[in-house]
């Protein structure tokens, strides 16, 4: 036999899951598979008996509880078949939807036992269906909340790169404890405390996936930070082989001098050169993170001033200096690359000592729009693709490490990342 509240329960269920998994990862075929998944459950749901013939109310409320959890187990099964992600976070997220369904239902119960003159009114047009319609009028506004207390910080912690699987069980068993709790004699004053454990719930299951997804960004960086380090060494040794390479080149074609044509010699002259680029910025880790880009100005006909002394940067470590420019500078080459207007392609770094203050400078021009996100600059591209922004985080950890503040500006069409450390 159909039923009505079943029905409604299943779609509520689905509707407030989708709250938390809309950012996460789609499968092929997303739509088709979405569909038949949620059509085939609410078509089984829909017919699921309503209560048992028994006039025990352990066993009834006992059935109700399994009833609702075999509902809430055959959403989690749809959307795992619909969300590329891992199967326990899928599970917490769907645990967290099934926590607002629960706690909007029993606040509708709460709104009938606290306004039965609303209730009546319902229950002349509805009939035994006036709670299904309740809900319907209710739960947008509590789904809304949801949303943009919970839902919007779940996308934008982008949990569905959380296998945390030990926070994902703990998740399901205060939530489930939750419902299970509710499900038995329903006084006011439960139903209220089973409410409040719901949103207990939400809080710890979002607050902790949150902090393991902040711990898994640090982590993120500091293995860049690692990597930066084994880079430098290996990016000395080439530029230092090179540079030999060229000089002895050099000397080889001057002795040519007499047998070659001055133009074609000085032809081959200018394409060592590229090759052999040598800044003298007073700093070591400097040049050679300059002389390495050089060769990417040349390939994309990016035009680069230096202006500074890279002596002052003296209280920085070796490491830090070529992982704090080489994320600055790829920043800047990854913007200007993609200008149309190639007089645009055109990258500035000045370091400035000023006493106690050292600033630096990076700026570029840059084309299309720029959001900002916890002070991370994304273009639209990257916020769709769920970028981190990691090499700018990476710069403000390096700032923070030397008590410095970045600032990053726009105007018009210019990108400015400004640092200033205190020395």
């Amino acid at each position: 036999m159909f039923s009505f509240s079943n029905f409604i329960t299943i779609i509520e269920i689905f509707v407030a899951e989708y709250i938390f998994l809309y950012s996460f990862p789609k499968r092929k075929k997303f739509l088709l598979k979405y569909f038949l998944s949620v059509a085939v459950c609410i078509a089984v749901c829909s017919f699921i008996p309503e209560s048992v013939s028994t006039d025990n109310a352990i066993l009834n409320n006992l059935y109700t509880f399994i009833r609702f959890m075999g509902m809430f187990s055959l959403s989690v099964v749809a959307m795992a078949i619909t969300f590329k992600a891992p199967f326990p976070t899928i599970l917490s997220m769907c645990v967290a939807g099934y926590a607002v369904q629960h706690a909007s239902s029993r606040l509708v119960i709460m709104l009938g036992m606290a306004f039965p003159a609303l209730l009546g009114w319902i229950r002349q047009f509805a009939q035994r269906n006036f709670l299904s319609f309740l809900e319907l009028m209710v739960f947008p506004f509590t789904y809304l909340l949801a949303y943009f207390v919970f839902g919007r910080l779940a996308a934008k912690r982008q949990i569905y790169k959380n296998g945390n699987t030990l926070l994902n069980i703990l998740s399901l068993a205060i939530v489930v404890v939750c419902i299970g709790f509710s499900r038995f004699p329903e006084p006011y004053s439960r139903m209220s405390f089973a409410v409040a454990l719901c949103i207990v719930a939400l809080i710890v299951q979002i607050t902790l996936h949150s902090v393991t997804s902040l711990r898994e960004e640090n982590r993120a960086i500091k293995r860049l930070m690692e990597e930066s380090s084994k880079r430098y060494e290996a990016s000395k040794e080439n530029i230092e082989l090179i540079n030999i390479k060229c000089h002895d080149l050099k000397y080889k074609l001057r002795s040519f001098q007499d047998h070659l044509p001055q133009e074609e010699i000085n032809s081959m002259l200018e394409s060592i050169d590229i090759y052999d680029r040598t800044y003298r910025t007073g700093n070591e880790a400097l040049d050679t993170i300059l002389a390495e880009k050089s060769l990417l100005y040349q390939k994309e006909g990016i035009e680069f001033t230096y202006m500074g002394d890279g002596k002052s940067l003296s209280f920085m470590s070796v490491t830090d200096i070529y992982s704090f420019f080489g994320n600055a500078l790829d920043n800047a080459i990854e913007a200007v690359k993609k200008l149309e207007d190639k007089n645009k392609r055109i990258i500035s770094l000045t370091i400035q000592n000023l006493g106690e203050l050292v600033v630096v400078n990076v700026s570029n021009y840059f084309d299309g729009k720029i959001s900002f996100e916890e002070g991370i600059p994304l273009t639209s591209k990257q916020l769709e693709a769920g970028y981190h922004g990691f090499g700018i985080k990476s710069i403000r950890l390096i700032a923070e490490k030397y008590k410095g503040k970045m600032d990053i500006g726009i105007e018009g069409e210019t990108f400015n990342l400004t640092v200033g450390f205190t020395v």
